[in-house]
């Protein structure tokens, strides 16, 4: 992934105005590189701006340094509720909240007014259930159940009965 987000960084350089200087710095998508690679960028090479690093992990390993440092970042990962908690720091995708806001008019539309939530200790999945969850004015629906499955589990059996039993107007299902 480095080397394509690179090129198109370079891509950018040659479509800017020449007085903009890009240094490169490659984390191999680990967090504790990550933090070295935007230390040398800041105190060393003196940058005014991070684009990257992609991966959650990093990026929440190097929000407090960009935070103290007052730099401003654009990074290619989705913006989860921890990401977004730092004001510095622009995410290439929306997280669950921003993509479930359409949600609450279709769900009021169908006129569903009991929800059942699916989801796994993953950080999209918990944002995307807590967003069904804190919403249940604004689209009119109660949450009858909330069952949570183990990350890459792929036997819901139990989760389905206890779902059905409940007699849910929906379900809604956040997994990877």
């Amino acid at each position: 992934v480095g080397e394509k987000l690179r090129n198109g960084i370079m891509i950018a350089q040659e479509k800017s105005p020449k007085n903009i200087e890009f240094v490169y710095e490659n984390s191999g998508s680990d967090a504790k590189t990550a933090v070295s690679a935007v230390q040398k960028l800041i105190d060393v090479n003196g940058v005014n701006i991070v684009i990257g690093p992609y991966t959650t992990e990093q990026v929440l390993a190097v929000a407090p340094i960009l935070k103290d440092k007052n730099i401003p970042a654009f990074t290619f990962t989705i913006c989860y509720s921890e990401i977004s908690a730092y004001e510095n720091i622009l995410c290439g995708y929306p997280g669950a909240t921003s993509q479930l806001e359409s949600m609450l008019p279709l769900i009021a539309n169908k006129q569903i007014k009991s929800m059942a939530t699916v989801s796994e200790n993953s950080t999209f999945s918990q944002d995307a259930k807590n967003f069904v969850k804190n919403n249940t004015s604004k689209g009119g629906y109660a949450v009858a159940d909330e069952e949570t499955v183990p990350l890459g589990e792929k036997n819901f059996r139990l989760q389905i009965a206890k779902i059905i039993e409940k007699k849910p107007d929906a379900v809604f299902v956040a997994l990877s």
